[in-house]
């Protein structure tokens, strides 16, 4: 503006021209007036609204009218002489000259968010594989063409969803209720994404986003007690080699033949097998008479029940029968347990009904139950376990709400269909009574899981396997051989 005011003066040397400035002031001093009508009757007000606060005492107020009128005045003022220079809009000049400055500034930055881009995938894909993520070719085919910005915001909204579940990681994984809150924060701070909802990816909770088309993170891994169906599993995979080493154990006998029983250097889970593997010409008919050798004495004595592998322990009948039997006759659990743990690993039977009772269970709980369904095989030693912690018989083995899944009525058909879901073998329709008995039959072996190692300390699932397996040497060491 001081340039275009000297060149002004001089022009004004000339008379020629100084003529044609003065004709061209006027024009612009008009039009300036039109332009700027409304911010000159501004100015006028803001002075005449000044001096009547003056007048009527209002010193705070004239003052910040003063202010007001002062600030109103600059741009007016400004523009006058610019119209009167010949500078025209000022504005517009200073925004075009401060365009061409910012055009390097923005390729420079392009440019670095097109490396950003590159980086981040990187990072993306070396972080999800440490935390088990899925990235399928899809993702890479919507980000590909993607504007650049665009792409480095999902990307960072990605790692964001990878570092908050890693900082809230619990028992090896992260909940459903974790992972919602991770969507919902995630989702606010990085608006790119119009949604995040969490879905269930079978061992894991997975984030489901839309931004340009609907895509999917995978989740780190759900906490140990949140995925039934993989304890249900490793519950049933530790059952299947116990009863494997079981068969193994009896194959060393030196013969086959006479009653089903226990001998020294075995444990009382051989029951089971020689129960279920019985040849048809060993089988007795149906209600007749199986002989049990449970420990020293008396045998138990068991009723064939509908197949090879169903027999009914004579003298305990279901288990409400049981529990009610047993609190009659004053048991504690600890007590209750402590008989039948002692027996199954030392083959010493007590005297006189404990001592019977104590036979009874044993022959129930490792040999009836895990012949008609293998998972008993853990889930009866376990609860042992949680008898001698203190869980009451009622709260145990009760048909109605038990923490022994095989209490339950049906169990046999109930625990088959479970283990076709869990194992991808069979679908149930949702809603139906089978489907709710799958449920409650995975949710009861969990509950199962947690009061027996619940004074155990571990992170993960393997953590989790090694606290029931030293649980089950607990229970069920062998005998010593004679």
């Amino acid at each position: 503006m001081l340039i275009a005011g000297v060149t002004w003066i001089i022009g004004l040397l000339n008379p020629a021209s100084a003529f044609f400035k003065a004709c061209k002031a006027i024009y612009d001093i008009v039009m300036f007036f039109i332009t700027r009508g409304s911010q000159i009757i501004d100015l006028v007000n803001a002075v005449i609204d000044s001096i009547a606060a003056i007048a009527k005492g209002s010193i705070g107020v004239a003052a910040t009218m003063v202010e007001n009128a002062l600030a109103k005045a600059i741009p007016v003022a400004i523009g006058f002489l610019a119209s009167l220079l010949g500078l025209g809009d000022i504005s517009g000049t200073i925004r075009k000259t401060i365009e061409k400055a910012q055009a390097p500034v923005n390729k420079a930055i392009d440019w670095v968010i097109g490396k950003a881009v590159t980086l981040v995938k990187a990072a993306g894909k070396a972080i999800g594989g440490l935390f088990g993520g899925k990235k399928d070719q899809k993702d890479d085919d919507t980000t590909k063409n993607m504007d650049p910005e665009k792409a480095a915001r999902i990307a960072a909204g990605k790692t964001a969803i990878i570092d908050a579940e890693a900082s809230r990681a619990k028992e090896g994984g992260v909940s459903k209720a974790d992972a919602k809150v991770i969507a919902a924060d995630v989702q606010h701070k990085h608006p790119v994404f119009k949604s995040i909802t969490v879905v269930d990816g079978r061992d894991s909770w997975d984030y489901e986003y839309f931004a340009s088309a609907s895509e999917r993170i995978g989740g780190t891994r759900k906490p140990v007690f949140e995925n039934p169906e993989q304890i249900y599993r490793m519950v049933h995979d530790i059952a299947a080699l116990r009863m494997k080493s079981a068969r193994e154990q009896i194959a060393k006998r030196e013969g086959t033949e006479g009653s089903i029983r226990i001998q020294p250097g075995e444990q009382a889970l051989v029951l089971a097998p020689q129960i279920k593997d019985r040849p048809e010409d060993q089988v007795p008919g149906f209600r007749k008479t199986v002989s049990l050798d449970v420990g020293e004495g008396k045998p138990v004595f068991a009723q064939q029940g509908q197949g090879t592998a169903n027999i009914i322990i004579r003298g305990l009948g279901d288990y409400d029968e049981i529990v009610a039997k047993l609190k009659k006759q004053g048991y504690d659990s600890p007590t209750l347990a402590a008989a039948v743990v002692r027996l199954a690993r030392t083959g010493e039977v007590e005297r006189g009904q404990a001592g019977r009772d104590a036979q009874r269970m044993l022959a129930l709980l490792m040999g009836a139950e895990p012949s008609r369904r293998e998972i008993a095989a853990v889930q009866s030693p376990l609860t042992l376990s949680v008898l001698q912690q203190g869980k009451t018989i009622e709260e145990t083995y009760n048909r109605a709400n038990p923490l022994y899944p095989p209490s339950v009525v049906n169990f046999a058909e109930i625990d088959r269909n479970t283990k076709a879901v869990v194992h991808n073998e069979a679908t149930l329709r949702a809603g139906t009574q089978k489907s709710a008995d799958v449920r409650e039959n995975l949710e009861r072996n969990v509950l199962l899981v947690i009061e027996a190692v619940k004074h155990r300390e571990f992170s993960d699932t393997a953590g989790l396997q090694k606290a029931i397996l030293e649980l089950l040497d607990q229970i069920d060491l062998s005998r010593k051989v004679d």
